[in-house]
């Protein structure tokens, strides 16, 4: 798992919707500092975040997680 990928693609999928990051906070239950920290890879977002902005994107958690970087049974 890479912060830069998850920062990337979170802002990445924010941007495309056209949404602020204040309105992208309070659709999933954070704030707009944070979700500023995730897109500027100085956090991490836990898992309860994560699963809401798949959610509020329709992509996967591992889409997000940049789990698809990945090959099956290789490790970071």
């Amino acid at each position: 798992m890479s912060s830069d990928v998850i920062g990337s693609r979170i802002k990445k999928l924010r941007i495309e919707s056209g949404e602020t990051q204040k309105k992208l906070g309070k659709a999933v239950g954070v704030t707009q500092v944070e979700i500023c920290r995730y897109e500027n890879q100085i956090r991490l977002p836990n898992i309860r975040a994560v699963i809401a902005i798949a959610k509020h994107y329709n992509v996967s958690a591992d889409y997000i997680l940049a789990m698809d970087l990945v090959r099956e049974g290789e490790k970071e």
